[in-house]
């Protein structure tokens, strides 16, 4: 869903037609309902506190592990994280470890254009840029994938 200024109301609708024909109505009057109804608000004032420290565990795991290594984003919001691991560290190694110890991450190169990088107003693409998804796992198993993912990453023969 979106919410906009009633003046980008019909441009939007008709954007969103060209593109997509087939609504799912169904689900739209469901998250309708829950916003209307307040359930959604409620939902995320519960979660919030929940998503803050898995949140903060995961920037703590990271700085810990891999220090310089690794830079995080500022934003303190949602369900992933930004991460940019140095260019030292070898892209498939990253993606393959993170598989192996089931961290959830994904690269961010599809979500730019030819030019810029979202993290820390770099000009380039950053080779080593994902995002890592922290909503689904507790603090304690955050903590413990990072750290099996940088005793791999760390090996000498990945960086």
């Amino acid at each position: 869903y979106m919410i906009l200024p009633d003046r980008l109301v019909d441009a939007t609708y008709k954007c969103k037609s060209i593109i997509e024909r087939d609504y799912p109505l169904i689900e739209q009057k469901a998250l309708t309902d829950l916003i209307v109804d307040g359930h959604l608000e409620r939902h995320i004032k519960r979660t919030r506190p929940i998503f803050a420290k898995r949140r903060a565990a995961l920037v703590q795991a990271l700085t810990k592990e891999f220090g310089d290594g690794v830079a995080i984003a500022s934003a303190a919001a949602g369900m992933q994280m930004l991460v940019r691991f140095d260019d030292n560290f070898n892209h498939q190694s990253i993606i393959s470890a993170a598989l192996k110890f089931d961290v959830s991450l994904v690269g961010t190169e599809a979500y730019y254009s030819n030019t810029g990088a979202a993290l820390a107003g770099t000009q380039k693409r950053a080779k080593n840029e994902f995002l890592l998804g922290f909503a689904h796992i507790t603090e304690e198993r955050i903590t413990q994938a990072i750290q099996a993912l940088s005793r791999e990453l760390l090996k000498p023969s990945t960086i």
